[in-house]
């Protein structure tokens, strides 16, 4: 869930917190950063399904990762908020893990 157009740094109003969350099936961890207003924000994950149902949740896209249209390879694209390209990477895993990384400095 991200309810802002554009990638901004938070600002010392906002809180974070690590939430682990525990299932009969898994066990995750996941960031919410919490705003002034009370608002959440956090990196979806179906971990937060419960969560999202118990109030209102708007999810919005902040990135994509897919091929390379330039060649093998794959890219994270985080043009949705304004971000950069990140890639190429050689396997599709490695654009994930980049897009996470980037994504979690980016939001907390």
């Amino acid at each position: 869930m991200m309810p802002r157009a554009n990638l901004k740094k938070r600002s010392a109003t906002f809180r974070q917190t690590t939430l682990r969350v525990n299932s009969m099936n898994s066990q995750n961890e996941f960031k919410i950063a919490i705003g002034p207003d009370g608002q959440l924000t956090a990196i979806y994950s179906d971990s937060l399904a419960d969560l999202c149902e118990a109030g209102s949740a708007v999810v919005v896209r902040v990135s994509h990762v897919e091929p390379d249209p330039n060649g093998p390879g794959w890219i994270a694209d985080l043009g949705p908020i304004n971000g950069p390209m990140l890639g190429p990477y050689r396997l599709r895993e490695d654009a994930l893990k980049a897009e996470m990384r980037f994504l979690d400095k980016a939001l907390f």
